[in-house]
């Protein structure tokens, strides 16, 4: 790849609860890469497993429902 953003030379700098999200059948990140990165990242951190769905799963209703439970939970009213 030309153009490389290495995220986990930089993951650990984030200091903000963290969500991690990833589908089983994801053709343009394999979930492993997904789950070394959350490995990589510090506390807190949440990984979520989207099932199998691709990388298009980041733009459906059932995935934002997923991202606002975790907003709630980690930052309640």
């Amino acid at each position: 790849m030309k153009d490389q953003y290495r995220s986990r030379d930089h993951i650990a700098a984030i200091r903000a609860p963290l969500l991690i999200l990833h589908g089983a059948k994801d053709r343009v990140i394999p979930q492993g890469f997904g789950k070394r990165l959350f490995d990589a990242a510090r506390d807190p951190k949440t990984f979520l497993s989207l099932g199998p769905v691709g990388h298009e799963a980041l733009f459906s209703p059932a995935t934002w429902e997923k991202e606002a439970a975790f907003l709630d939970r980690t930052f309640p009213p």
